[in-house]
């Protein structure tokens, strides 16, 4: 009898021991996973903050750089030493006028050329050179705009235009093919009194050192401007229709994941401060995405 009771209360024991052991083992793996989602989710939030942030140092510098152009324009609009002339009547004016450019050349790194036209004349002013706007527009060729429509735009502008990146040949261009962003402006306060009209020309190889100085792999970053592509650096094969669908639903500094083509990726938006310009970068979703973002996360 005695043997029986021991036997049994071994056997409640055991099977005590074993449900608490159970429920100690669920419980352990019920913790360890919601720490595991946890870190996964902080360190996942983490690396988009540090990229949203990246991001946000392109366009922080990229609209300090249109706000030099935009200072430029206005100082030299309101110089007394920089007065609208007629080139046919006043060639010797021309001559003064390069001396007077010159200074805001040398310190405008952003730029690679600086040209001025003055309203009611034939002529556009460099640092260096004076020459007919017909010579000018035969001297630089645009892909996707005609020479006429260029002159159009150097009579007037308008606030602020820019030309999307696009390749652009002839000897103002040291006479090869390269692609260029171009952004007029009104040389002046205001385009209603306006002295002329102020063209800056920015190779792309100046976009790729502004990438690279805030994304090591600046694969995939766009800058958007009202909506139409203004340049981008990219080795992926996304419709640039489909980056900015994702993207123009997302308020700056936000991210969403998505999938096309079969491939799910994840989309990093910033906006701008004074312009509508949209700044993104995007990568492949998944764990490889998970490596590569604690890899830049701690650089």
């Amino acid at each position: 009898m005695k043997k029986l009771f021991a036997r049994f209360r071994r056997s409640t024991f055991a099977r005590f021991a074993l449900s608490y052991i159970c429920l100690l083992v669920l419980v352990l793996l019920s913790i360890f996973g919601y720490m595991y989602t946890y870190v996964e989710r902080e360190v996942r939030d983490r690396a988009l903050g540090s990229q949203i942030n990246r991001l946000s140092r392109i366009a922080y510098q990229h609209e300090d750089y249109m706000k030099t152009m935009l200072n430029t324009a206005l100082q030299m609009g309101l110089s007394p030493f920089i007065e609208p002339f007629d080139y046919a009547s006043e060639p010797a004016s021309a001559y003064d006028l390069l001396r007077q450019m010159a200074p805001y050349t040398v310190t405008n790194s952003f730029c690679d050329q600086i040209f001025l036209c003055f309203s009611q004349d034939d002529h556009i002013y460099s640092s260096a050179s004076s020459m007919t706007l017909d010579m000018f527009t035969s001297l630089l060729r645009y892909d996707q705009v005609s020479a006429q429509k260029l002159r159009k735009l150097i009579a007037d502008p308008g606030r602020l235009t820019i030309l999307p990146a696009q390749r652009v040949e002839g000897a103002l261009v040291d006479g090869t093919q390269v692609s260029v962003v171009t952004f007029l402006m009104p040389l002046g306060v205001s385009e209603s009194n306006s002295k002329g009209t102020m063209l800056f020309l920015v190779k792309e190889n100046i976009y790729w050192q502004l990438f690279a100085d805030a994304i090591e792999d600046a694969n995939n970053t766009y800058i958007f401007h009202n909506g139409q592509l203004m340049i981008a650096e990219t080795d992926f094969e996304l419709p640039v229709e489909a980056v900015y669908q994702q993207a123009s639903d997302l308020a700056s500094g936000e991210s969403v994941s998505f999938s096309l083509n079969g491939e799910n990726w994840t989309l990093l938006c910033t906006g701008s401060r004074d312009w509508d310009m949209r700044y993104v970068t995007y990568r492949p979703s998944g764990w490889k995405e998970h490596s590569w973002m604690v890899r830049r996360s701690v650089s």
